[in-house]
């Protein structure tokens, strides 16, 4: 995962994807790779998939408001504000949009 973090902060955001999955193929419910791969979505335009994992993450039935579950073999505090600001990114991205798609009334 830490690739997919140096992908992120290079603006390689393909590549992060690629790099997020690869994580996911070894411990499909490591919530920060799952956590990567939504920013990658996001970032890469594919919102309605980023807004999926992002919700997903939310509904663990054994969130706690500190952070969010992993079943990896090593624990990683995923802090329920982290995923609640990336969902805020992708509801303003998705109402800037919007906004640009609208014809102007007047």
């Amino acid at each position: 995962m830490n690739l997919a973090q140096l992908c992120l902060q290079s603006q390689r955001y393909t590549e992060a994807l690629s790099w997020a999955e690869h994580a996911l193929h070894y411990a499909p419910d490591h919530a920060l790779a799952r956590f990567l791969k939504a920013q990658s979505l996001r970032l890469l335009g594919r919102r309605s998939a980023a807004a999926e994992i992002l919700y997903e993450l939310l509904s663990e039935p054994t969130a706690t408001p500190n952070c969010s579950p992993t079943s990896a073999a090593f624990h990683i505090a995923l802090p329920l504000e982290a995923i609640q600001r990336e969902l805020k990114l992708l509801n303003d991205s998705m109402s800037a949009t919007s906004a640009a798609a609208s014809p102007l009334s007047g």
